[in-house]
């Protein structure tokens, strides 16, 4: 697998975990799914933070 593959593919995850998020699963149930530490999780997806711009570019 070349790195633009790998890339895209890492991409594609983010955003089905912040559809996911949007959507109003937990995002420590979303770190325990995928095997990462809920801090790493939390740092790589700052849950609260995407959300807060989602709201406040969706007016």
């Amino acid at each position: 697998m070349s790195d633009n593959e790998l890339k895209e593919l890492q991409d594609i995850k983010k955003l089905l975990v912040v559809q996911l998020l949007v959507n109003g699963v937990a995002a420590s149930d979303l770190a325990e799914l995928i095997g990462m530490d809920p801090a790493d999780f939390s740092r790589a997806f700052p849950a609260r933070k995407l959300l807060k711009n989602l709201k406040k570019n969706s007016r």
